[in-house]
């Protein structure tokens, strides 16, 4: 029997583990230290890994994540360190706290949204009641695609409802949900806004919708002939010459397709989309 070089207490001669006794041969060795770098962003919280914003993870869950698997030895501004034990060893990593912007807080700063749909009735101005009922629709279109990484936001407008998206997915799934909903026309238009460093050119994209609802007192141009819409009855609207005593009856869709094709020009439109 020997003294243990570590505690002095007996044991027998044991090169392997440098005539430490069990006890002390048990515990974990000498610390091992790393440096590692964490991308936070300063106005939401969530964390960069791998190159990529996490969108489920925000700076307070990812400490939470490490007390879990060890212990925070110690936290400043700039600086955290961690222990972890494993496999009879001691490692100590230190972060090195980093403040950034995320992609989407960036996108909100600098109203740089590259995707934009614009939501108008055609041949008047939308009513408050009109413009209520989309911007609840698009936000209820949001939460369910909570599984997507964007932002949006609405933007004041008397004649309709603008809403400024960062996703084109998003923007395609709002534009989606009106066609479903409302007879209309769809356009869409491109504007350069900015060029990369590699010469790519950034376009915003825009989608205009017009919805179109045929109602009693709308007045349409038809082959330079003004007519108004004394009645709508069984998917059919009928309508008179303003100017003559012509009468001519569409089914709404063939209306609506002579509207989409620009065979009609909406002056007035009266009653309500809803």
């Amino acid at each position: 029997m020997i003294p243990c070089p570590k505690c002095g207490s007996p044991t027998d001669p044991n090169a392997a583990t440098h005539n430490l006794c069990k006890n002390c041969s048990s515990e974990p060795s000498a610390r091992e230290r790393k440096k590692r770098n964490i991308v936070f962003c300063g106005v939401c919280g969530r964390v960069r890994i791998g190159g990529k914003w996490q969108s489920n993870l925000s700076f307070d869950e990812f400490i939470q994540e490490l007390q879990k698997q060890g212990n925070i030895v110690s936290r400043a501004k700039d600086r955290l360190v961690y222990e972890v034990i494993d496999s009879n060893k001691k490692t100590l990593i230190q972060y090195q706290l980093k403040k950034s912007l995320c992609m989407n807080c960036l996108i909100q700063k600098n109203d740089s949204y590259l995707f934009e749909v614009k939501i108008r009735v055609e041949g008047r101005a939308m009513n408050p009641r009109e413009a209520m009922y989309l911007m609840d629709s698009i936000r209820r279109t949001c939460l369910e695609s909570l599984d997507q990484d964007f932002v949006y936001r609405f933007s004041k407008n008397k004649e309709g409802v603008d809403v400024l998206i960062s996703s084109k997915k998003l923007a395609e799934q709002i534009v989606g949900g009106l066609k479903k909903k409302f007879d209309g026309r769809l356009t869409q238009s491109f504007k350069l806004v900015s060029e990369k460093h590699d010469r790519t050119r950034v376009f915003k994209t825009t989608y205009s919708y017009r919805i179109l609802s045929p109602s009693v007192g709308s007045v349409y141009r038809i082959n330079n002939h003004l007519y108004e819409v004394v009645r709508v009855e069984n998917g059919e609207v009928f309508l008179t010459a303003i100017k003559g005593r012509e009468n001519m009856v569409f089914t709404k869709h063939e209306l609506i397709s002579m509207y989409k094709s620009n065979k009609v020009e909406v002056l007035t439109q009266q009653g309500s989309i809803l």
